[in-house]
């Protein structure tokens, strides 16, 4: 099994692409609003987080706020609202203004990184079995079959 990630910067043109190497190559888009709002939640219950302590316009203007951050930056946003929460009020429950501020203090790999991050999708899109939906929704089809009856 070969796993790669945003973190390592590699050459489209590697052994790692190559199929007759490797069985199957699969690819995941950036997370979309509604996956961040599912990957903050798991975060959120794993450290005794309440989300339902937010309004819902609250807790939406938050996922806009993580547009382009990765399952693990958005971990570490929580990890680091509940310091501040904690430090603040000795209390793990952050305020949805702790959570936007421990957001805008990370800078997405995929904006700090740009040129290797838009490598990677742009072989995600040529090379590799989408299997999440922004993936599935830019798919490129260069060998599409259409039949007529």
């Amino acid at each position: 099994m070969l796993l790669q990630s945003a973190g390592r910067r590699y050459s489209p043109n590697s052994w790692e692409t190559t199929r007759d190497i490797v069985d199957q190559i699969f690819w995941t888009d950036l997370p979309t609003p509604v996956e961040r709002d599912e990957i903050l939640k798991i975060h959120c219950r794993k450290r005794s987080v309440d989300v339902t302590q937010y309004s819902d316009t609250e807790w939406n203007k938050f996922i806009d706020k993580t547009t382009n951050y990765v399952g693990s930056e958005l971990e570490q946003i929580i990890c680091d609202a509940r310091f501040v929460a904690f430090s603040a009020r000795q209390t793990g429950q952050p305020t949805i203004d702790e959570l936007i501020s421990a957001a805008a203090n990370i800078t997405p790999i995929a904006i700090s990184n740009k040129d290797a991050v838009d490598e990677i999708r742009k072989l995600g899109r040529a090379k590799a079995m989408p299997v999440s939906k922004p993936a599935l929704q830019t798919r490129s089809t260069p060998h599409t079959r259409t039949t007529s009856i």
